[in-house]
């Protein structure tokens, strides 16, 4: 009997090497291809935040420009402060605003000015300077605006009278201050004497007023009838008032109106 010999096992099949295609292989780069000497692109800039103003932004190098920046920013604290400071001296409420004048003001020789707090449109100042945060020193600077127009006006006005009763002659002065005189009996107060001289703007307004005191005591001739009355005791002729100086006028005028009443 003859010994079977076992056959060989079968090898396994040989294992294909893979196919590789050519557009998968991968290649080194060539150091001298022009494209390997390209540089890489930069990162994108650092966007400008909205806070900062755009002069103060350096967009080359994308960051704030620190120091003109902290300048910037160092004024403006300066002018907020300052701001701060002149708000806590502003008065509070309209009423406490005071109605007066700045200390340096001054008003021209021979010019008079009598501020009146009362006056209603001091009221309406003080709420015209709470709406528009005036401080005390703005509102007085604002009343001597006022008051200096008024004053000039005034000063105006009497350059003008001085130079109307410069016209009536060396004794123009003693003229006006007679018929004031005489203005002060007739109306029983020197204000009221003085409100009368003071509506005598030129020259002719005082020889009126003369001609008015020359009626009043009696002394002219002219009735609105037409005749002449009968002289009076005491009454004296139109020549001979004519001759007297004004002050003998007022003595006479005040004679002749203590016999009219009693």
């Amino acid at each position: 009997m003859v010994d079977q010999v076992p056959s060989p096992s079968p090898s396994p099949p040989a294992i294909p090497a893979p196919t590789v295609s050519p557009a998968l292989v991968l290649s080194a780069p060539d150091p001298l291809s022009p494209d390997s000497q390209t540089p890489p692109a930069s990162p994108p800039a650092s966007k400008r935040p909205a806070y900062v103003p755009e002069s103060f932004w350096d967009a080359t190098n994308g960051k704030v420009k620190d120091t003109e920046f902290a300048a910037h920013y160092n004024e403006l604290q300066t002018r907020v402060a300052a701001d701060d400071s002149r708000r806590l001296t502003i008065p509070a409420k309209p009423e406490d605003y005071v109605v007066a004048l700045p200390k340096d003001f001054a008003l021209p020789d021979g010019v008079k000015f009598d501020l009146d707090a009362s006056n209603p449109l001091w009221s309406q100042g003080q709420q015209w300077a709470t709406k528009h945060g005036l401080s005390q020193d703005a509102f007085a600077e604002a009343i001597a605006l006022v008051a200096g127009d008024r004053v000039g006006t005034q000063a105006q006005i009497t350059q003008a009278r001085n130079a109307e009763i410069a016209k009536l002659g060396v004794n123009g002065t003693a003229r006006v201050t007679a018929i004031e005189t005489w203005a002060t009996g007739v109306l029983g107060s020197e204000s009221a004497g003085k409100q009368f001289t003071s509506r005598l703007f030129t020259a002719s307004d005082v020889q009126m007023a003369e001609a008015l005191i020359s009626r009043f005591t009696g002394s002219g001739n002219f009735r609105s009838g037409g005749r002449e009355p009968p002289e009076a005791a005491g009454k004296i002729t139109e020549a001979q008032y004519q001759a007297m100086s004004l002050p003998q006028r007022l003595a006479y005028a005040r004679e002749q109106s203590a016999k009219r009443a009693s």
